[in-house]
């Protein structure tokens, strides 16, 4: 069996900072016993930080839990490698964003373009899917997979007409936020990935016979501790590992 879990860090098309998606492969064959595993770390490790679980792993809305978050992050990673190197199944995994366009998306067809809308995200974790199913040789004869992939959300600003308009056309669900004039934008669902996924098999010159146990792509809930959360938890703060050790200053990638 073959989990694949991917979150992502940046703005992506809106700016030139760093952007990346990252998160890990599992190729153990006891998904639910894992995540039951997985779900007892993390809550244990919290807890043993002094910490409210899940709530002090992330952000807040008013980032009201800062300082607990930040202990977090710089406490977590050492006994996360510990249990990454104990159980032996994971691998990490990510992409980060060029600061040159590609070329061959660009004057095609807004429907592709990596600088509209949420298009280059979509890209980048496609391409990170397409690598795990079909191009990596440890991983690309699994038949059975599960995906666990975040939600992204797309805040834009009301005066950024041009890029509203990106969101709009490409019939993004989207709504305005209250007492402010930015627009959210619902970026992904598991129809997103469904369709991408479809698609590869489709256009793929090998047969497979591949079964998804599960696409769960849902918005992370920090709010409620759930043992339905733990994969994605873990992409979340193996994502954040990640921002800690990549040179935002770096010209190019």
């Amino acid at each position: 069996m073959l989990i694949i879990a991917i979150d992502e860090y940046g703005h992506f098309n809106y700016d030139e900072g760093i952007s990346f998606v990252g998160g890990y492969i599992y190729t153990g064959e006891d998904y639910i016993d894992e995540r039951e595993r997985l779900f007892k770390f993390l809550k244990e490790t919290c807890e043993g930080f002094n910490l409210k679980f899940p709530m002090d792993m992330h952000y807040d809305r008013y980032g009201r839990n800062k300082r607990q978050v930040q202990y977090f992050e710089k406490n977590i990673e050492r006994p996360l490698k510990e249990y990454l190197i104990q159980n032996g199944k994971y691998h990490l995994t990510g992409m980060v964003k060029s600061r040159k366009e590609r070329k061959d998306y660009i004057n095609i067809s807004n429907l592709v373009d990596d600088t509209k809308a949420n298009n280059l995200y979509e890209h980048m974790v496609s391409s990170i899917l397409r690598n795990m199913l079909f191009n990596n040789i440890d991983t690309m004869d699994k038949d059975r997979i599960s995906i666990e992939i975040p939600t992204r959300v797309s805040v834009v600003e009301g005066s950024n007409v041009k890029k509203l308009d990106e969101f709009m056309t490409l019939g993004y669900e989207g709504k305005l936020m209250e007492g402010s004039n930015k627009y959210i934008f619902y970026s992904t669902d598991q129809k997103t990935f469904k369709t991408a996924l479809s698609s590869m098999f489709m256009n793929s010159h090998r047969k497979y016979n591949t079964k998804f146990e599960s696409i769960n792509i849902k918005s992370i809930n920090y709010r409620d501790e759930s043992v339905d959360m733990a994969y994605l938890y873990l992409a979340d703060i193996i994502c954040n590992s990640f921002k800690h050790r990549i040179n935002m200053n770096r010209q190019d990638y």
